[in-house]
């Protein structure tokens, strides 16, 4: 039997960053490429909240070639 799942809305990703990491357990990744359909559920996130985060890359709003991505 084939379920059909539909995306979450945009609406969803609005959440604050620490519930929507929370959020997200429990949800169905789907990635469909060339090769075929794959999925999984999540069971570990990770949320980090910029620059005032001890804990992110981008702590003190560090600028680096690795951090650069998060500025843009």
């Amino acid at each position: 039997m084939n379920q059909v799942y539909e995306p979450l809305p945009f609406s969803f990703y609005q959440q604050e960053t620490l519930n929507l990491a929370q959020s997200l357990l429990g949800c169905l990744l789907v990635k469909e490429t060339y090769e075929g359909l794959t999925s999984g559920y999540i069971v570990e996130t990770e949320a980090y909240k910029g620059p005032e985060d001890r804990a992110a890359h981008s702590y003190r709003n560090r600028r680096t070639k690795r951090t650069e991505v998060m500025y843009k």
